[in-house]
């Protein structure tokens, strides 16, 4: 972890064949007030993250993973990503979770 961690939050989203949910997911999260410092989507499916939309949005980060590593195992991966990039809070969502715009406030 870097010497001084970042005061704002990372969401962790781990990705399995959820092509219908996950631009909601991540449209939802950047319509609050207080939106995420970063996203990271831990892609556990070997047919890839579809094409998503993020609008040049530099918050968001794909990580590749082998397939089929589970839930559990993939959320471990993004958390690691998100410590070794300073983070110290998390938030841990499924593909098709949509947030309220307050939710991070």
């Amino acid at each position: 972890m870097s010497e001084k961690a970042k005061t704002g939050v990372a969401v962790i989203i781990p990705y399995f064949e959820g092509e219908e949910y996950i631009q909601p997911c991540i449209d939802a999260l950047f319509k609050g007030s207080v939106t995420p410092e970063a996203v990271y989507i831990v892609d556990n499916d070997a047919s890839g993250i579809p094409v998503i939309s993020v609008n040049d949005n530099t918050k968001v980060h794909i990580i590749r993973t082998k397939q089929g590593i589970g839930f559990a195992r993939a959320v471990n991966v993004g958390v690691d990503r998100a410590l070794k990039d300073g983070y110290a809070l998390f938030l841990v969502l499924n593909q098709d979770t949509m947030v309220d715009v307050s939710c991070l406030s």
